[in-house]
């Protein structure tokens, strides 16, 4: 077995000579925009033949019914629908030039182009170009995409791995002082037109001490907190696209989180006002929520 890269004309392209156990030569060439490329082309090629793997590259699928097979896969492996859906709406969004192109033909200097036309082009969303953390986030899905496709063998090489990946600043961190929160928390408790407290004053109040996530707050049960001790495990998180709750990604999300003196009376009042609900109604909020509606049933997220 050989294998070269050499320049022709503007492109580059790698060859690849195989000697059958028959004796017959075969020979395995492909053209590429950058010498990069095609080196990468090279050796992914060489160590699969070196292994017996025969590649499976279905040229007539086009980028766009790709998305959708993937996106399916993500699905059966578990995926977040949240993030399912984000990258179906990202994908479909800004990768419109390239959608209809057979996945075997997408090049790095297709993304190139792609994400610099995010970058300059004013007339793609809200009439200016894209943050750079927007573009990342899509090319970061989109390198998943045909990532995947390399996986399959329906593709040999991915052409995102080489693109331009536009620097990403992180952004300093806003966090409201105390005294932003004790005001703010102060104006709750008369906001309503007729002077009364916010009704959302007990859900701010625990998301603002304790730092929770609003999706783990909705997921709270009474057996999640410990009032003997002032304290508050976070176990899951509500999931609003599939409507159920989901363990956290990672073991930092499972967590003990200390509850300060006026939390821990807020959380006691609300759990003998449970208990009274209880005693009432035994039926009412089976799954024994910290946070419900008026009937008792799960606080929905839209009306925060």
């Amino acid at each position: 077995m050989s294998s070269n890269v050499f320049k022709r004309g503007d492109r580059y392209k790698a060859n690849i000579n195989i000697v059958a156990t028959n004796g017959r030569r075969v020979q395995r060439s492909k053209s590429f925009d950058t010498k990069r490329e095609a080196v990468a082309w090279q050796n992914a090629t060489v160590a699969e033949l070196r292994r017996g793997v025969a590649m499976n590259a279905p040229a007539d699928l086009a980028v766009k019914h790709w998305i959708n097979e993937w996106l399916a896969i993500l699905k059966v492996e578990g995926r977040a629908a949240s993030t399912i859906d984000a990258n179906r709406r990202t994908l479909n969004l800004y990768a419109k030039p390239i959608l209809n192109l057979p996945i075997g033909q997408v090049t790095t200097r297709h993304i190139d182009e792609l994400i610099q036309r995010l970058l300059t082009d004013n007339s793609i969303r809200h009439a200016r170009p894209l943050s750079a953390s927007t573009i990342a986030r899509f090319r970061l899905a989109l390198h998943g995409c045909f990532g995947m496709a390399v996986a399959k063998r329906y593709i040999e090489f991915n052409p995102v791995s080489a693109s331009i990946k536009p620097s990403v600043e992180e952004p300093e961190p806003i966090a409201w002082t105390m005294e932003q929160v004790s005001a703010f928390t102060e104006w709750m408790t008369t906001c309503s037109h007729d002077g009364k407290p916010s009704p959302h004053l007990k859900t701010f109040h625990i998301l603002s001490w304790t730092g929770l996530r609003f999706g783990e707050l909705l997921a709270l049960r009474w057996d999640d907190i410990d009032l003997e001790r002032s304290e508050l495990h976070v176990r899951r998180s509500y999931d609003r696209l599939m409507d159920r709750d989901k363990t956290p990604k990672s073991k930092a999300g499972l967590r003990t989180v200390a509850l300060d003196p006026a939390s821990t009376q807020l959380l006691g009042n609300m759990f003998q006002r449970y208990q009274r609900l209880l005693h009432r109604a035994p039926e009412a909020n089976p799954e024994q929520f910290v946070f419900t509606n008026r009937e008792g049933n799960r606080m929905s997220s839209n009306g925060f």
